[in-house]
């Protein structure tokens, strides 16, 4: 074991990791989301047009814009996370952590 110290963390870089992380999640969610909703849609009364509409219509939101939206939160949290952590670890003298080589 050895031991490395943290004494900043690269504020972009962190914002565009936790805003990734935060993508696949409201991927996830969209698809979850759309499925429930297509399945709901499809049960109900309206004609076959409507249907498929209101099925695009949800499915675009649930897997593309939902992501996107996630992606531009989880950036703005991880450049504030990341600027907070900087000025923590300013103060205390970074982060130590353990780590092993591994071939």
């Amino acid at each position: 074991m050895r031991k490395i110290q943290v004494n900043k963390i690269g504020v972009a870089s962190f914002g565009k990791v936790v805003g990734f992380t935060q993508a696949i999640i409201a991927f996830v969610y969209g698809l979850l989301v759309s499925f429930s909703a297509v399945a709901g849609i499809l049960g109900s009364n309206n004609d076959w047009l409507a249907k498929m509409g209101i099925s695009l219509s949800v499915a675009v939101f649930a897997v593309f814009i939902l992501p996107l939206v996630g992606f531009v939160f989880g950036w703005v949290q991880g450049v504030i996370a990341a600027a907070v952590l900087n000025v923590v670890f300013s103060e205390s003298k970074g982060l130590e952590l353990e780590v092993q080589d591994v071939k």
